[in-house]
């Protein structure tokens, strides 16, 4: 029972499993950060936040971050987490006294961090950087730290032409909700990255996604209302955990074309599938399916799914007897 609930937890979005990492202490975040790779990368960033640092003034925050950068070796900090816990006294002379060695920064819902502020990062060697919900504009991504191997935008207004001065190195690049984001963004990506968030950017088309980078590991176009089933032969053939979650313009056309080593497969929140969508699968070494919202899809289809199958994820009022529920060689879990 307590490992199907740790494969269910793995399994989640990052950005859920992201906000339950930050209620967990951190003796528990330790013990958590060793179980596999995927938790030791989303748990390490955490543990930059100096609790030196959650002053209550301007003064006691500028005396706070002195000592605490000349006295101590830190790899990282955490000035945001959310919208919350933003840090208010951060300026950019905090930042110019930063080590050229910082490893990771996290700037996420100041809202006073700006493109000055980034530009003060660009000889640094910081690798891991999340801006989310800061008011920067296109000019500040070509400023961006050279050695950037993760990089979070999300809800930022950047537009398309930024996408062409990001670092080539990039590897993990998080857009989620930016709204400005379309077509002539995918183009321009670095042709290196393994994971890519697209979550919410309405303004993609299947003729754009065509053109995604080809060693894409991960990838999440929820939400992509424009997407139809002419772009899934052109998807990378690397991709290993694909979310399709809410693109209302596919249909079972379009799932036997999918990447032959998906493992990790989301097409929640669409009436179109039936279980055709499902046989469609079986040719798939999948393990993890979320079909919540798939009202087309009935208890008969899921026992056309391949054996590889550890898990599927359905919505409460998805009915399943007895008969059905003793055939399948995989757990079923409703919320």
């Amino acid at each position: 029972m307590e490992e199907s609930r740790f494969i269910y937890f793995l399994s989640l979005p990052t950005d859920l499993i992201n906000y339950c990492i930050e209620i967990v202490g951190v003796p528990d975040l330790l013990n958590l950060s060793q179980t596999c790779k995927l938790l030791f990368n989303l748990i390490r960033p955490k543990f930059y936040l100096i609790p030196a640092l959650k002053a209550t003034s301007q003064e006691e925050f500028d005396s706070s971050f002195t000592k605490i950068v000349q006295n101590h070796k830190v790899d990282g900090f955490n000035f945001g987490g959310s919208f919350e816990m933003a840090n208010p006294y951060l300026a950019i002379d905090h930042i110019k006294m930063l080590s050229e060695d910082i490893y990771s920064l996290d700037f996420s819902y100041c809202s006073h961090v700006g493109d000055s502020e980034v530009k003060c990062l660009s000889n640094s060697k910081v690798q891991h950087l999340t801006l989310c919900s800061c008011p920067i504009t296109d000019d500040a991504i070509a400023f961006l730290p050279k050695n950037l191997k993760f990089l979070e935008l999300s809800f930022c207004r950047i537009s398309d032409s930024s996408m062409k001065y990001l670092p080539s190195g990039l590897e993990v690049l998080v857009l989620f909700a930016c709204s400005e984001i379309g077509d002539e963004a995918i183009a321009s990506l670095p042709a290196n990255l393994r994971e890519l968030n697209l979550y919410g950017c309405e303004r993609l088309t299947s003729k754009g996604l065509m053109q995604l980078p080809r060693k894409l590991e991960v990838l999440d176009i929820s939400f992509s209302i424009e997407v139809n089933d002419s772009v899934i032969p052109f998807l990378p053939d690397t991709l290993l955990n694909l979310s399709l979650a809410y693109c209302k313009s596919l249909s079972d056309n379009g799932m036997q074309y999918l990447p032959s080593k998906i493992k990790y497969l989301s097409i929640s929140g669409n009436a179109n599938y039936t279980n055709k969508a499902l046989e469609a699968l079986s040719r798939l070494p999948l393990e993890f399916l979320h079909l919540s919202g798939c009202t087309g899809i009935t208890e008969e289809g899921l026992l056309l799914l391949p054996k590889t199958m550890v898990s599927v994820f359905l919505r409460k009022e998805f009915k399943i007897s007895p008969e059905t529920e003793a055939k399948l060689s995989f757990s079923v879990y409703s919320h």
